[in-house]
């Protein structure tokens, strides 16, 4: 226990050396010391930083290649794969390339998530052939919610966007009564828009 203390120690104080079994201190600072003053340095100089970047390339890996945390997974031998060879010729500048996969079991939720906004998808473009009633489509919209949205929202940089679209014909001209209310909800629920229209 006092060893590793000392490791510790070692490893973040400024003038304190260790080699070996023996540890001393200097009046001159550790070279880890000087290493993290530069890094706080380049905090502000980003555009230093984002040149030594600029020859770095993301390798998306694609879904049949998805991370685990158990050795071997798909993702680390593809990637192994990639980082060894360049076409025929083995690949020089290995450490310019920076990978990303696809979480296995996150990948299992969006595969669930998809298919279920495959499945209402379609039903919202057989909403006639289905005959669903507006009663319905209300009381469903909280599962479309739960069940789809929620899950696609859910994944890192998704953007979803959803589009509701109302098309009501009244066999008689709406009430001042309906229009107004009507109008005051979609403006409360800040729909991009709506209106009457009169044949």
């Amino acid at each position: 226990m006092f060893g590793d203390a000392l490791r510790r120690l070692a490893a973040a104080a400024t003038y304190l050396y260790q080699d070996g079994p023996r540890f001393w201190y200097a009046t001159q600072p550790t070279v880890t010391k000087l290493a993290e003053d530069r890094a706080e340095q380049l905090r502000r100089d980003p555009d230093q930083v984002a040149q030594e970047l600029q020859d770095a390339r993301l390798v998306v890996l694609p879904a049949e290649h998805p991370y685990s945390k158990e050795p071997g997974s798909a993702a680390e031998v593809a990637a192994r794969a990639i980082l060894e060879s360049r076409g025929s010729t083995p690949r020089l500048y290995q450490n310019t390339l920076v990978f990303l996969a696809a979480d296995r079991v996150r990948l299992q939720d969006l595969d669930e998530a998809l298919r279920r906004f495959l499945a209402w998808e379609s039903i919202v473009a057989e909403k006639e052939t289905l005959n669903l009633d507006p009663a319905r489509a209300g009381r469903d919209a909280s599962r479309i919610a739960d069940e789809v949205i929620a899950h696609l929202a859910g994944q890192v940089g998704a953007d979803v966007k959803v589009t509701l679209e109302i098309d009501a014909s009244l066999p008689d001209a709406a009430t001042e009564q309906i229009v107004r209310t009507v109008t005051q909800n979609s403006r409360t629920l800040k729909f991009t828009s709506h209106g009457f229209e009169s044949e």
